[in-house]
């Protein structure tokens, strides 16, 4: 008998409802979309507190320019704490997608009251 092989879950699934239809259109585009739930994870675990919430930005200084926003919350974070999880997203952000692809992702930083 030939052993069964689980598929990886659909994109959508491992994503959740959180993140919205037109992050996930803008993620296909681009070709990240096999990058955004490990993105996602990480960005989870590096700003543990809250959800993050996706959103696809423009640049203020070039509007051709676009990127995958999380949100974070930092409320009563230390600026030291805020510091820490800015470095170690940007040294983990290599583990996860390749340096070509790691544009299209980003973060800001938020106290949500």
């Amino acid at each position: 008998m030939t052993p069964l092989t689980a598929s990886p879950p659909p994109i959508g699934a491992a994503l959740g409802p959180e993140v919205p239809p037109e992050v996930r259109r803008f993620a296909e585009e681009k070709g990240v979309a096999a990058y955004l739930p490990a993105v996602l994870a990480m960005t989870r675990r590096v700003f543990s507190q809250g959800e993050p919430v996706a959103t696809v930005q423009e640049d203020e200084e070039d509007p051709r320019y676009r990127s995958i926003v999380f949100d974070v919350d930092v409320t009563s974070w230390t600026s030291e704490e805020m510091l820490t999880a800015m470095h170690q997203w940007s040294r983990e952000i290599a583990a996860h997608c390749p340096s070509t692809h790691a544009p299209y992702f980003t973060y800001r930083v938020e106290e949500r009251a």
